[in-house]
């Protein structure tokens, strides 16, 4: 997108402890639409939300994010 924003998908897996993987049920596994701003010189704005794909993961997450470059 042209004014500095970009659209995206984002994919979050928790696949549990190597000692115990378990199944795809058993995993958090979650994905979604993710938006990034340009808010400033060195600002930007990240807005999200999360669908689960399996039973371990929760069914809707959302996120706010404002960062900082250093």
């Amino acid at each position: 997108m042209g004014d500095g924003s970009r659209l995206g998908l984002s994919l979050f897996s928790d696949f549990n402890t190597t000692a115990e993987i378990g199944g795809f049920d058993a995993q958090g596994h979650e994905i979604g639409p993710i938006y990034k701003q340009s808010i400033g010189p060195g600002w930007g704005l990240t807005a999200g939300m999360l669908f689960g794909l399996s039973d371990a993961a929760a069914d809707t997450t959302w996120r706010l994010m404002i960062d900082r470059e250093f």
